[in-house]
């Protein structure tokens, strides 16, 4: 997400201004939220910076995007990406991933290192662990537009040519055009809960851009 490997975007910055090690919400409401619920921390929370937020009811994760923007689904999916790290589930990380893409990496992969996509993701979700203590659990999503492009499409064509680099012919580009319904371009942030259950950020960049596609309903990454 731009596109190199995770390792190379994580960061052990705190997620809160100041000394903040916890940042719980405190809620607009002392009423149960209820599901998909939008809530707005109370002014003068430690969070109140991030904005209102949405929680996933399956994984408990809360997510942070305007629905006018970008499909719940989507940010979900992103979600699930980072729980198979953490979860170390190379079979779930396969499946949020485009099926072309996971065929052209791992030969690239292959080809190049003489090691595949599962060896790839282990080292990954190892080096997540280590930097978080031994363990990590992820907490919140954020996505929001890009700034790093005026327009968005010129984002999705930087991320083609740039795996057509790497793959070394524009074959891919051509396949995925072809099939799928619609592409989106955008900044997205994690935040996780180390070992002490601490709350960190592992991946906060504004040139930490992803490219998702969209085929018949189902969103997926790009590794």
């Amino acid at each position: 997400m731009r596109y190199v490997k995770l390792t190379a975007l994580l960061l052990s910055a705190v997620l809160c201004a100041g000394s903040v090690t916890s940042c719980g919400s405190k809620k607009s409401s002392s009423k149960t939220p209820g599901e998909w619920e939008l809530i707005t921390p109370e002014e003068g929370a430690e969070d109140e910076n991030l904005g209102s937020y949405r929680i996933d009811p399956e994984t408990g994760i809360k997510l942070y995007y305007e629905e006018d923007e970008f499909p719940r689904e989507l940010v979900r999916t992103l979600a699930n990406h980072f729980l198979a790290f953490q979860n170390k589930d190379f079979e779930s990380f396969k499946e949020q991933n485009y099926p072309l893409y996971n065929e052209k990496m791992e030969k690239f992969l292959q080809d190049g290192f003489q090691y595949g996509q599962k060896e790839s993701f282990e080292k990954q979700a190892d080096s997540i662990n280590e930097m978080m203590g031994g363990s990590f659990e992820v907490t919140r999503v954020k996505v929001e537009p890009s700034q790093l492009f005026a327009d968005p499409e010129e984002g999705v064509q930087d991320f083609f040519s740039f795996m057509n680099e790497k793959f070394g012919s524009d074959d891919f580009e051509k396949k995925v055009r072809e099939d799928c319904d619609e592409f989106y371009y955008f900044t997205f942030y994690i935040m996780a809960k180390n070992a002490d259950g601490k709350e960190q950020i592992i991946v906060s960049d504004e040139e930490n851009n992803a490219f998702f596609a969209e085929k018949g309903g189902k969103f997926y990454t790009f590794g």
